[in-house]
């Protein structure tokens, strides 16, 4: 939920994890020693209303294909999007969308790369949350990858950044 998917449902028996109101009826099943099963789910529908996220502000001038591709990228950071399913995703074929996106001067890889550059640098100045679970949530391999991949794209590792922006 930090990183903005939505459709993970998670229930302990006939109690859904996942919501406040029945914290006190899991503890009560923890409690008395009974375990039944746990199921974890995940509705894979990017084009939910409810999952519509706006792109990050530094793709506005940018042309709408490459924006539409961001707000799906933010909708689900963790996923490990490819370019086909991407273009799926928008009703495209992967080889037309890679054209016009070369035509406007975009990669696939440096949309992926800025959109989780700009979901990181929102976590980090709005969270208090760990860098390790900031990287992780906008779905970097490790911390160190996000560190690198970070200064990289930014010039200041996350900690500095937190440090100056936060």
């Amino acid at each position: 939920r930090r990183c903005g998917a939505q459709g993970l449902q998670a229930r302990h028996g006939d109690a859904d994890l996942l919501e406040p109101a029945d914290a006190a009826r899991l503890d009560a099943l923890l409690a008395s020693g009974a375990c039944p099963r746990w199921t974890f789910a995940w509705r894979d529908d990017t084009t939910h209303p409810e999952r519509a996220r706006s792109a990050p502000a530094v793709f506005d001038s940018a042309p709408e294909s490459v924006r539409a591709i961001a707000r799906l990228l933010v909708s689900d950071l963790l996923r490990r999007w490819r370019l086909d399913d991407v273009a799926a995703t928008l009703g495209r074929g992967a080889r037309a969308l890679q054209r016009d996106l070369a035509a406007d001067g975009w990669r696939f890889t440096d949309i992926v790369a800025q959109a989780r550059q700009c979901e990181a640098a929102r976590l980090l100045r709005e969270t208090a949350s760990p860098l390790a679970e900031i990287g992780y949530l906008c779905g970097y391999a490790d911390q160190a990858h996000f560190n690198r991949q970070f200064e990289q794209r930014v010039g200041v590792p996350p900690g500095q950044y937190r440090r100056a922006f936060a």
